[in-house]
């Protein structure tokens, strides 16, 4: 290039982006057109005179890149687009992109290079970024198929034209989907297709492309759904159906074959022990009923020999025989009414018949019903029910049932000590009663056993004293019956607190009139 084509071009080659260089044989920079290194604090001149391999640092001449630029440069070859890192006599290191051809005289010497130069720091760092976000993307979109792949259900989306986004390994797998319908952009209508074709939707009226496009109206309806499908091979899924605000719809896909086999297995469990619970309970009714009538004769005419209201007997031993009789046919007696109770209560046949209940009036007179047999084991009944407690809304008879029981039972497992009511109001409004003792007492596995029907707590005390297994259990359902809680706090060799806690809806405002109750002894 002559110095006059060279001015000639040098208004041109200040307002370009690009700019010319050249280089001598030695590859010293012998020429930089006007416009290079315009927007970087670099003197133009400062580069005239430098090899070409001085813009390298000791890292870049290692490169396999550069290396092969400079054994290009040496061999006198054209090049194109050669990118580099310059590091710049001001420290800066900016990125350049080259190209150039080689220079011969007339005799065919060489003479160096000639070529163009841009800038591309800012497109070489725009274009690094975005491989970055690329791998990125690739990394969660990689994370993202394992997650799916790795789920139960078996899930695919839609985008808003209902062409497939995504669908998992496990819904390839459930559907039987070969390749070709798991692609992205597949379209709905072909995986519906395929799906009523594998048994899928046979509910469904109408020929194949009718069926096919009535549920794709279901899908564009864009409703959030739980749907159940069932195939004749008898497999069950349960579907959920969601649209999002952007028009994508995600389905998810649960095989429930076994939780709805385990469901029925579970019902027809429950109402075959429902049945025999039901037969039990009517057999166990129908029994006491057929007892209790002898019974009744064998009490009363024990009482009149006992009583010898006919006369003498002649010998004492025959009146303690009646009174032996007597005893027992009242024990009996006793045992079917609890199975009687217990019957009626499982077979939902108990009434309430409510009254207001005064409850230290009810406590003193369950009191003296068990006080006998605390005398006889020297025990201490104690009334601790405080005075002005609110009336109870209850069956009366049903709460003496109640007390009775659990101060029986007190009174039978209690060797010394004492046996004592109490009464309090809750913050809440409902009352508590409490029954407790000094006995045996029980740990947690006891109170589990003494809770079940008929069921006994081995010890020295319940060999001691019969007794069927029904008094708690009998409670705990009377109980029931009032909307109440029954709760057992007990401890072995310590004792026992029963604690009945009836709710506020049953307890009444307290009367100005009301007479005070004397205790217990």
């Amino acid at each position: 290039m002559t110095d006059d084509d060279i001015r000639h071009l040098e208004p041109l080659l200040e307002i370009a982006s690009d700019w010319f260089w050249e280089m001598d044989a030695d590859f010293r920079f012998t020429y930089f057109s006007p416009g290079a290194f315009t927007n970087l604090p670099i003197d133009a001149d400062s580069m005239l005179g430098r090899k070409r391999m001085e813009l390298f640092s000791e890292d870049d001449l290692k490169q396999p890149h550069v290396i092969q630029h400079l054994d290009c440069l040496k061999s006198h070859a054209p090049f194109k687009n050669f990118t580099y890192h310059a590091h710049l006599p001001s420290g800066i290191i900016r990125v350049f992109s080259i190209s150039g051809r080689p220079i011969f005289d007339e005799q065919n010497v060489f003479q160096g290079y000639r070529g163009g130069a841009s800038d591309i720091t800012e497109t070489y760092q725009a274009r690094r970024n975005m491989e970055e976000a690329q791998k990125r993307l690739q990394v969660q979109t990689d994370l993202l198929a394992s997650i799916l792949n790795g789920l139960n259900q078996a899930v695919l989306a839609f985008d808003r034209n209902l062409e497939l986004l995504v669908c998992n390994e496990p819904l390839a797998v459930l559907f039987n989907l070969p390749p070709s319908l798991t692609r992205p952009g597949t379209p709905l209508e072909d995986i519906i297709t395929h799906n009523i074709q594998q048994g899928w939707l046979a509910e469904m009226k109408g020929d194949l492309d009718r069926r096919v496009q009535d549920r794709v109206n279901v899908y564009r309806s864009g409703r959030d759904a739980v749907e159940t499908l069932t195939n004749p091979n008898g497999t069950t899924l349960q579907l959920h159906r969601r649209s999002l605000e952007n028009g994508v719809l995600i389905m998810t896909y649960t095989d429930i074959t076994e939780q709805k086999r385990q469901a029925q297995l579970m019902l027809e469990a429950k109402e075959t022990a429902e049945f025999a619970n039901y037969t039990k309970t009517q057999f166990l009714a129908n029994m006491s009923h057929e007892l209790r009538t002898p019974l009744n004769a064998i009490i009363g005419f024990s009482e009149i020999i006992r009583d010898e209201l006919y006369g003498p007997l002649g010998k004492a031993e025959y009146k303690d025989f009646a009174q032996d009789i007597h005893n027992s046919g009242t024990h009996l007696l006793s045992i079917i009414s609890d199975i009687l109770d217990l019957s009626r209560l499982e077979a939902g046949q108990k009434e309430l018949s409510e009254t207001e209940v005064d409850i230290n009036a009810t406590a003193v007179s369950c009191l003296h019903y068990v006080e006998r047999r605390a005398q006889k084991n020297s025990l201490a009944l104690e009334n601790k029910i405080p005075p002005g407690l609110p009336p109870l809304m209850a069956d009366e008879v049903v709460l003496r049932q109640i007390l009775i029981n659990l101060l029986s039972n007190a009174v039978k497992f209690t060797e010394e000590g004492h046996v004592q009511i109490t009464a309090t109001q809750r913050e809440d409004g409902g009352l508590r009663l409490t029954v407790s003792d000094t006995g045996i007492g029980m740990n947690n596995d006891d109170i589990e056993i003494a809770l079940a029907p008929f069921a006994q707590i081995e010890s020295h005390l319940t060999r001691k004293y019969e007794g069927t297994g029904l008094g708690l259990p009998l409670v705990r359902n009377l109980v029931k019956l009032h909307e109440a809680g029954l709760t057992i706090d007990s401890e072995r060799g310590k004792g026992t607190d029963i604690h009945v806690d009836f709710p506020a809806n049953r307890t009444l405002p307290v009367r100005s009139d009301s007479k005070k109750v004397p205790s217990a002894p």
